[in-house]
């Protein structure tokens, strides 16, 4: 299984440097594939005290969230530098 992830994100890591038109699609997925790997991997090793780890994919999650937010802003709707803005709530939620 870790294998098979390792080849998935090697693959959009490619693909991300490959097609720079693509980057908020390929960022969004590398990024959301980090996270559901954390999920996976507590519900699969149920470790003794999981908070911590999903804490960790929360932020994970979150950080990825903002991201994507801040890069549609700019990229998709054409705002420079936007602030404050959604993507900064999202950002502000990874903290805690």
């Amino acid at each position: 299984m870790a294998l098979r992830f390792a080849a998935f994100m090697a693959l959009w890591t490619v693909f991300y440097y490959s097609v720079p038109s693509w980057h908020l699609l390929t960022w969004t997925v590398i990024g959301l594939g980090g996270g559901l790997a954390v999920l996976i991997g507590v519900r699969r090793y149920r470790p003794h005290a999981p908070q911590a780890w999903y804490l960790l994919a929360g932020a994970m999650l979150t950080l990825v969230g903002g991201d994507t937010t801040y890069n549609l802003l700019t990229d998709v709707f054409g705002q420079v530098e936007p602030f404050p803005s959604v993507a900064d709530a999202i950002y502000l939620t990874t903290y805690p």
